[in-house]
């Protein structure tokens, strides 16, 4: 077993969100949606959640985490009402509610698909029975919180410092991992490899104009709405003005830079969402450079984003999606734009091999690793660990002037 740093995403959130306590307590205003950071898909995991002070109308529980941020009533969540003790998406009778002080404990059997909670150390029952259908469904799930009050502030344990509750038996902590990891030998040097994933470079919108930068589009259904698809609700969106060919939306950031993926999603009239369109990039708002086309994209899932990366040199000041032509409806409809940078990738020299060096700086078995690309940094790991113990390591020789190798997957 491996311990993941666990925490409240301050990446994954809906509304303005006050985090602190090493981003393990969070001020939560009425409506606002917060999820963990890391993600489970199999084994038995616990966590508590305390509330500190405010409304009892929290909504928490688990959700998917490749959707963007879902309402506690969507397909996509199982929790509980800390007001009433429903349970949701079904909104039915299940446990009772919770006040100021009270510490509830998730319990989830990834491996049974049932899920269970416990109010200040006392089982309250199975919730919900099909967690292993959700997972097989729409992938792998993560800690879930929504304000339905004023201001409630709680506060996670993922299993960083003990529980104020005795754990069930047979379940792990969740900030627990299974480790299944390798690393790269050659030449009697160890090496791994580090992926920064791409970062939304866009801030959370609050007006065209507001907290930076500026939202502009051809047209808008509601006027001054463009920037609610920069404002991370999926439930809000920018809509052309029943116009749904050569629409556009643009932002204009404060400085130029390089971007080199972006994001779409859509709400759930698929007729509305693009079909051909192109993303742009400029320094003068008029004169535009393709950067990305697509065409003939139909499959559009509600909320389900789409990522599409390309290859980008330049930096520009505004970028721009240009729908030539949506699937068929009045009007151009998105709900979430996102506009991220070039992954940063790593290349770490590990000085020898050990229990705490494969743990921390091993690749994961799903890894892939695409041997002729650049690498952006070569850093060195100082050598502090101690001898390799006990543990289970397989070695694989590689001719690799017999065998040219220019990608590895590890499964």
């Amino acid at each position: 077993m491996a311990i993941e740093l666990t925490y409240l995403n301050p990446s994954d959130v809906s509304g303005t969100i006050t985090l602190s306590n090493n981003n393990l307590t969070a001020s939560m205003p009425s409506g606002s949606i917060i999820r963990g950071n890391y993600a489970h898909t199999k084994g038995k995991y616990y966590f508590e959640v305390k509330l500190d002070s405010g409304a009892t109308t929290l909504q928490f529980g688990i959700a998917t985490k490749s959707i963007s941020i879902p309402a506690p009533t969507s397909v996509y969540v199982r929790c509980i009402n800390g007001s009433n003790g429903n349970r949701y998406p079904e909104n039915t009778s299940y446990g009772t509610g919770w006040v100021v002080g009270d510490v509830i404990g998730v319990a989830m059997d990834l491996d049974s698909g049932k899920l269970e909670f416990y109010k200040n150390g006392v089982n309250l029952g199975i919730s919900h029975t099909d967690l292993i259908s959700l997972i097989n469904q729409y992938g792998e799930i993560v800690p879930y919180f929504r304000s339905g009050g004023t201001t409630p502030v709680i506060t996670v344990n993922f299993g960083a410092t003990a529980f104020k509750y005795t754990m069930p038996s047979g379940y792990n902590p969740y900030n627990y991992a299974y480790s299944n990891k390798f690393l790269i030998s050659s030449e009697d040097k160890y090496y791994s490899l580090l992926v920064k994933e791409s970062v939304n470079q866009v801030p959370i919108m609050a007006s065209n104009i507001l907290p930076s930068g500026e939202v502009s589009a051809s047209s808008t259904y509601s006027t001054g709405n463009e920037w609610r698809a920069f404002d991370r609700v999926p439930s809000t969106v920018w809509q052309s003005n029943n116009i749904g060919t050569n629409q556009w939306l643009t932002y204009k950031f404060t400085t130029p830079i390089r971007i080199t993926s972006y994001s779409l999603s859509t709400r759930s009239l698929a007729n509305l969402a693009p079909r051909d369109f192109k993303l742009q990039g400029s320094n003068n708002g008029v004169d535009y450079t393709d950067l990305d086309s697509q065409t003939n994209v139909t499959d559009w899932v509600a909320d389900v984003k789409k990522t599409y990366q390309f290859t980008n040199s330049f930096e520009y000041l505004y970028y721009r999606i240009f729908v030539v032509a949506n699937n068929g409806g009045n009007s151009v409809l998105i709900s979430e734009f996102e506009l991220m940078n070039k992954e940063e990738k790593t290349m770490l020299t590990i000085p020898k091999l050990s229990d705490t060096n494969f743990l921390k700086y091993g690749m994961n078995k799903s890894f892939n690793i695409i041997t002729d690309s650049n690498f952006d940094k070569l850093s060195h790991v100082a050598d502090t660990s101690e001898a390799l113990g006990s543990g289970k390591v397989f070695k694989q020789k590689i001719n690799t002037s017999k065998t040219p190798i220019k990608k590895v997957s590890i499964t």
